[in-house]
């Protein structure tokens, strides 16, 4: 049986990962893609695997630090595996709903988050304002005066 090689979802990697490349490679994707997004479930703490999974195409991995056995500082290594992959978006499910937690992961360079036990309009709104950036002239973070 022969092996199923995924097409590349970005045609040129973007310099780095910043907020406004990655909000753009997202974007790209979205409108290039032309086969169903295939993700990885990434269960295991080790960041080997997530290196593999971007390496066998997959279009973006889903580290789970809710229900896997990864702790903080390896679903950070994690995502630092998939920088040297532009076409592969790390996605961190994050134990607690804590802004510490959250705007850790996002600081680490998770491209998105899954956070658990949103059951309301108003658990909602407070995840949203727990992502932002105060440099954006919004919430997280602190900027130098």
């Amino acid at each position: 049986m022969g092996s199923v090689r995924l097409p590349s979802l970005v045609d040129t990697p973007p310099p780095s990962r910043t907020a406004s490349t990655t909000a753009m490679s997202l974007s790209n994707t979205a409108k290039t893609l032309k086969t169903p997004f295939v993700g990885a479930f990434q269960m295991l703490s080790d960041p080997l695997l997530t290196e593999h999974y971007a390496n066998l195409g997959f279009g973006a991995v889903l580290i789970d630090q809710q229900h896997g056995l990864l702790d903080e500082r390896t679903a950070f290594e994690c995502v630092q595996r998939l920088e040297k992959f532009p076409s592969c978006f790390s996605i961190i499910r994050v134990c607690d709903n804590t802004t510490a937690l959250i705007s850790r992961a996002l600081d680490a360079g998770a491209c998105g988050i899954i956070a658990p036990m949103i059951n309301s309009v108003d658990d909602a709104k407070r995840l949203v304002e727990q992502c932002r950036m105060l440099c954006r002239q919004e919430i997280r973070g602190v900027l130098p005066r």
